[in-house]
């Protein structure tokens, strides 16, 4: 039996509890509009610069972090290159090219698959990266495309001594995915730009097989974010649903 001087006291752990639950639904109920927010954008994005500056900010939003990046791969030189940024500095942004090889966020490149740093695993609680910066906390996921490795999504908290979750991981992980398809989709229409430019009425094998290539990879992605939704992610799943048609139209068009 619960004595009654010790009631009051259940009582405020009981609501405590109650307001810390409501805070994580709320929450949980922010990322979910954040990330369907993200997913219309892409479905109806024609600017790659402005989608993948919305999708640093919304990393920084979601993950509570102070920085974020998303660097590309360079083929060509095996470097990674910044291309949208929340939280550099300008002299920063603007010298930001890393190697591949023996860097942190290279190894996310070469294995495919994230880095989770925080203070625990580290002696003085503290970490550089690739600004040359000491941080606290690091996270980089990769940008896949066909299961290719194309960048690196990443953020990190130099002053705030918060670690990042395996939750976390999660949310960047489908912004990572979003970035791939809009990169996929400006590519494409890239190439569809090019087809018109030149006035061909039929496309050559060649062609057939690029634009084929590309929506392949888009469909691909698609389906990466899709496995990150549930069926309650209904607006989501609507929105990615009007890209596999759009795919499937353009797939129709250039034939088998």
């Amino acid at each position: 039996m619960v004595e009654e001087s010790t009631r009051p006291k259940l009582a405020l752990a009981e609501r405590a509890k109650l307001l810390q639950m409501n805070r994580l639904l709320e929450r949980r109920l922010q990322e979910m509009r954040t990330l369907f927010d993200i997913g219309k954008a892409v479905a109806a994005a024609t600017d790659l610069d402005t989608l993948l500056t919305r999708i640093v900010e919304a990393a920084v939003f979601l993950l509570r972090a102070e920085e974020s990046s998303l660097l590309l791969l360079d083929p060509a030189t095996n470097e990674l290159y910044l291309r949208a940024q929340k939280g550099l500095g300008e002299k920063q942004a603007r010298r930001l090219k890393i190697r591949v090889e023996d860097t942190l966020i290279g190894g996310v490149v070469r294995t495919g698959k994230p880095v989770i740093l925080g203070r625990s695993q580290v002696a003085d609680g503290m970490l550089k990266v690739v600004t040359g910066y000491l941080v606290h906390a690091l996270l980089y996921v990769p940008l896949k495309v066909g299961g290719q490795v194309i960048g690196v999504l990443g953020v990190d908290n130099q002053t705030t001594p918060r670690d990042f979750t395996r939750h976390d991981e999660r949310l960047l992980s489908a912004l990572a995915d979003y970035a791939a398809i809009a990169i996929q989709n400006a590519q494409l229409r890239a190439a569809l730009i090019r087809l018109r430019s030149r006035q061909q009425e039929s496309l050559s094998p060649q062609m057939r097989a690029e634009v084929r290539k590309a929506l392949q990879a888009i469909a691909e992605s698609v389906r990466q974010v899709q496995r990150h939704l549930t069926p309650q992610d209904v607006d989501a799943l609507l929105a990615l649903g009007e890209i596999e048609k759009q795919v499937a139209h353009l797939g129709r068009l250039i034939g088998s």
